[in-house]
């Protein structure tokens, strides 16, 4: 019997582990849609500006994850009592009243470790998605400032009309004199 459990611990953590890993390739696609979002508004303004997207490496949720572990303590010499013989257990379907007895007693055991995970995780998950969120504002608000600083340097210098107009003499000059030869 403790060798079923410590199965079922084992395939229950595994699972709320492989759902870590959903979880965060399903956040990093909602982010990257967010962040074409936030481009398509911000294009609407400016045509050229396009923000960078942060670094989307979540860190691993399954280090939240706990293992989970049935109470060593529980009996379940009622459930086991169902089993009298191997022939009645194969020939007369025990096993089915068996299956369904432990399920019966294993399930809000199992059920109890899935609601305090998905809190866990929820929590986790949450808290990680703002500080991104947060984050990236703060750093496209930055670009978007730096961009502008960098359109009202280009506009506001002085442009040399006098050096370009003595350059493209020189250039004419010497393309004339290319032709010649």
């Amino acid at each position: 019997m403790q060798e079923l459990l410590t199965s079922i611990s084992f395939d229950a953590t595994q699972e709320v582990r492989a759902t870590t890993l959903r979880i965060e390739k399903y956040i990093v696609k909602l982010i990257e849609d967010w962040h074409r979002m936030i481009i398509t508004k911000l294009q609407r303004y400016e045509p050229t500006f396009t923000p960078t997207l942060n670094s989307l490496e979540p860190p691993n949720g399954s280090e939240v994850v706990t293992s989970h572990q049935f109470d060593e303590n529980e009996s379940y010499q009622k459930e086991l009592s169902l089993y009298k013989n191997n022939k009645s257990f194969f020939e007369k379907n025990e096993k089915v009243k068996l299956h369904a007895a432990l399920l019966e007693r294993i399930k809000p055991d199992v059920n109890h470790y899935i609601a305090k995970e998905e809190a866990a995780l929820h929590s986790h998950y949450t808290h990680l998605v703002n500080q991104y969120v947060l984050a990236h504002k703060q750093s496209v608000s930055e670009e978007w400032y730096d961009y502008y600083k960098q359109l009202q340097a280009a506009v506001s210098e002085e442009f040399p009309i006098q050096e370009l107009v003595s350059t493209m003499t020189v250039l004419e000059h010497v393309l004339e004199e290319r032709k010649g030869h």
